[in-house]
């Protein structure tokens, strides 16, 4: 007798243990797979610097993909349910938000990766001070996700808990605090992998946050005073206190305002004549014909839409060849390159497109390089440009963009009705030219 089970069964291999402790969201993930479901195994030689995961139909190779898959599909969305939502609930459903989300978790794990290379600094502490100020979570999630996992520990291994701002020092707690409940499953699961890192440390969030309790009172009671509802008392008991503490201030303030003589109040309501329903129902028509008229005005078009500030003739693009192509040495999906701009010595460009072509399909290569960049360091390598190639919508497939056949290193790319001279590469960053113009690249293949 055959049996079929559609259980996802496989194969977690981790990095030697002495670089595991060094990446505690992976840690993580990976003492809270169900262990009947994928068989966890650290390296035993240092050699392994890479985690893998094999599945019944697939392997994957890439620290980020394994993460998503784990969380996700690879295990029917067994940590995207409740209790835990490591996908904020996004995993299963296929709404536009949903598909939003996924992406913004992408990118949330890159902007952790470079974190982790590259430093913090000053200006990103406060731009993410400020994507919190109105937000619980990094993705739409009534509950910390991969992505607050990720950032979090990012910024714990690089500020050492040295966090600027409330919403960040709240966000930090919270995080801190879901990780510190983990702690208890995680050395159920996998008590030996476990044991590589101090999980019941994360509950106090930074080193440096207040933890404080939470303590409500009511809006008229003085913080301290005496009139602080003890948490013991049940609902009606609130309810009731509350209503006569009010009273008793009304009251107060009636007779202080009548010499010292309360004053009886007539709380019973006069129905109203006809005239004054009419006069209210007039009232009330006036106020939606004037609200509808305010909306037609908002809908109409500027009759003189402002022009863009910037457009692609403000991108210095150019055909280059890549005419040398290597991995890099810690970064599992970045290719290094030496490309021929057309200039003195070939430029060296970072691509992350490890995931997407084969080393050999780097080689000779004619591509396009937006050439007016700041050169900066990508995980220790200095990269000076950037190569173009189009993606579909949820960034599983990505190609180069093709140069016309005879296109020759260094040539300018143009576009027909677009002129002016390119941005210089300090103005470039500064105004964010490329973000703001790329929105409008479509390819028609």
């Amino acid at each position: 007798m055959v049996v079929t089970s559609s259980a996802a069964v496989g194969k977690l291999t981790l990095p030697h243990p002495s670089l595991l402790k060094n990446d505690p969201c992976l840690l993580l993930i990976s003492c809270l797979v169900p262990p009947f479901q994928i068989a966890v195994k650290p390296g035993g030689s240092k050699k392994i610097t890479a985690p893998q995961l094999e599945m019944p139909n697939v392997t994957l190779t890439e620290r980020n993909s394994i993460l998503r898959a784990v969380c996700g599909s690879s295990l029917h969305n067994a940590l995207d349910c409740h209790p835990h939502y490591l996908l904020g609930g996004h995993g299963n459903v296929k709404s536009p938000e949903s598909v939003m989300a996924l992406a913004s978790l992408n990118s949330w794990m890159s902007f952790a990766g470079a974190v982790r290379c590259d430093g913090l600094e000053e200006t990103t502490l406060k731009g993410l001070e400020s994507y919190l100020e109105h937000r619980s979570f990094l993705l739409p999630s009534s509950v910390p996700t991969l992505a607050d996992v990720e950032v979090y520990f990012a910024l714990l291994v690089q500020k050492k808990g040295d966090i600027v701002g409330p919403n960040m020092s709240r966000w930090m707690r919270a995080v801190g605090s879901f990780i510190g409940r983990l702690a208890p499953l995680l050395k159920r699961n996998q008590p030996k992998l476990a044991g590589y890192y101090d999980w019941d440390s994360c509950a106090s969030g930074t080193a440096n946050a207040v933890a404080v309790v939470p303590t409500f009172y009511y809006v008229d009671a003085p913080i301290g005073g005496e009139k602080l509802i003890h948490r013991h008392h049940d609902h009606h008991h609130h309810h009731h206190h509350y209503h006569e503490h009010n009273k008793q201030e009304q009251q107060q303030q009636e007779t202080k305002a009548q010499g010292g003589k309360a004053v009886p109040k007539d709380d019973t309501k006069q129905p109203l004549t006809e005239e004054q329903k009419a006069q209210a129902a007039a009232k009330r028509k006036d106020k939606k014909a004037a609200k509808q008229q305010q909306k037609g005005k908002k809908q109409q078009p500027s009759a003189t839409p402002s022009s863009p500030e910037f457009n692609i003739a403000s991108l210095d693009i150019r055909v280059g060849k890549i005419v040398k192509a290597w991995e890099h040495e810690t970064a599992d999906k970045l290719y290094c390159e030496e490309i021929d701009v057309g200039e003195a010595t070939p430029r060296k460009i970072a691509s992350g497109l490890r995931p997407f072509y084969k080393l050999s399909d780097m080689q000779n290569r004619t591509v396009l390089v937006l050439t007016n960049l700041k050169a900066r360091s990508l995980v220790g390598f200095p990269s000076h440009g950037m190569v173009l190639c189009a993606s579909n919508s949820d960034h599983t497939a990505v190609e180069f963009v093709v140069p016309p056949e005879g296109s020759v290193p260094g040539e300018k790319v143009t576009f027909e009705g677009y002129d002016g001279a390119p941005e210089g590469e300090g103005r470039m960053g500064k105004k964010k030219v490329f973000e703001k113009v790329q929105g409008d690249f479509k390819t028609d293949e």
